[in-house]
């Protein structure tokens, strides 16, 4: 079967989790016998054709917008408004789009984040009678940031988010398939009448290997591990504020970073001296690597989080997981981490001292995480996708 997967952001822009997921899939449906391809944003200059890590082809789409999805960052707040707004209704990025549906002629289509896409994309689809999965990753048909700050739940009431989110539930009401990742998103889009006529896939994002738990040999002190984006929204300058504490407590450690931009953490490098390391943006292996020398994973978000790719990692490696009561994270752990409440410095302050003082029994808690690899492996994941695409067809 040829399926066409289509996310705004691909090899070789990938910097989050949907794109390691997208991957993910790419490479089983291969395994599989199938045949994917990906069509994704890309920028002036960048070809309109490419092959990706797997030798799938990848045919990236122009923004035909202020600037391209992967440097919207750059814009100032007024352009990036009038970006988002012109974005849900492109007809130009559309019509690339389709262009290159109406040449490969694929059997599925499966969409993910569809910001720098163009919203008109499900419904044009629909009128095809193409079959059409899309899978949730995050909120952005709730909010255009696609982000849900904690202690800030009411953004997504206000008129203004009614009203994106009457546009958006009218642009998606012809999806034939919902697929999402957690319980939580599910029912959050649920409960703001998204897809509420069809029941939704609850379907776990995949492992991308096989567990491999080879802990390190318990050192004097113990190394804390965050991975992911160097961003508010992450909880890393909350964990480093907190982390400073623990050491100012008589605490014993070391906070290992991997992530970037590595100069947002200048200022901190200078504070904490040899008591944090930066290992700025590293592949999916090295992160394996530090995983393996580490004593436990911070997750500490302070946005809703669907299903953190860095905890699945963490599944594989046997790494205990430290991280925030929040979003759907509880469901993925199922009791086998240690939360806290989110944005609550007492609370990992707790937890921290807490690992610090029974290591036995927290390496034990990276045992148990192991377990729950049973239910996202990828061979697993594939069957029931396309088990999913064939009732659609």
């Amino acid at each position: 079967m040829k399926i066409c997967l289509i996310n705004n952001l691909y090899y070789p822009d990938e910097r989050g989790g949907a794109e390691k997921v997208v991957a993910m899939i790419v490479a089983g449906l291969q395994r599989a016998g199938h045949e994917p391809f990906v069509i994704c944003t890309g920028d002036r200059q960048q070809k309109s054709f490419g092959r990706g890590p797997n030798g799938e082809e990848i045919f990236y789409v122009r923004a035909f917008n202020l600037g391209a999805y992967g440097n919207l960052s750059g814009l100032p707040w007024f352009a990036r408004l009038v970006w988002h707004i012109f974005d849900r209704i492109n007809i130009f990025v559309l019509r690339a789009v389709k262009k290159i549906i109406a040449q490969k002629k694929p059997d599925a289509v499966i969409t993910h984040n569809l910001v720098g896409l163009s919203f008109l994309l499900p419904a044009w689809l629909a009128k095809k009678n193409i079959p059409h999965a899309h899978c949730l990753h995050d909120i952005q048909l709730l909010h255009p940031s696609g982000l849900l700050m904690y202690g800030r739940e009411k953004m997504i009431s206000t008129w203004p988010a009614r009203i994106y989110q009457a546009l958006a539930r009218r642009l998606f009401s012809a999806v034939p398939l919902l697929i999402s990742p957690s319980r939580w998103l599910l029912q959050t889009h649920q409960e703001r009448r998204f897809f509420s006529s069809r029941p939704g896939l609850i379907l776990p994002n995949p492992l991308a290997g096989e567990p491999n738990p080879v802990r390190k040999k318990s050192g004097a002190d113990p190394e804390f591990l965050y991975v992911g984006q160097i961003t508010a929204a992450k909880g890393v300058f909350f964990l480093l504020a907190v982390f400073a504490d623990y050491l100012a407590r008589g605490g014993r450690g070391r906070l290992v970073i991997a992530g970037g931009p590595e100069c947002e953490l200048k200022w901190w490098s200078e504070k904490l001296g040899d008591r944090l390391f930066c290992l700025g943006r590293i592949n999916s292996r090295a992160v394996l690597a530090a995983m393996s020398a580490a004593d436990a994973l911070i997750v500490p978000s302070l946005c809703y989080e669907n299903s953190p790719t860095v905890i699945h990692e963490a599944m594989l490696a046997g790494l205990p997981v430290i991280a925030a009561n929040l979003g759907g994270i509880p469901e993925l752990l199922q009791d086998r981490g240690r939360l806290f409440t989110p944005g609550d410095p007492s609370a990992l302050l707790r937890q921290l001292f807490w690992a610090n003082a029974h290591r036995a029994r927290l390496e034990e808690t990276g045992r148990q995480i192991c377990f729950l690899a049973g239910a996202h492996r990828l061979d697993d994941y594939i069957r029931r996708l396309l088990r999913a695409l064939e009732n659609i067809r």
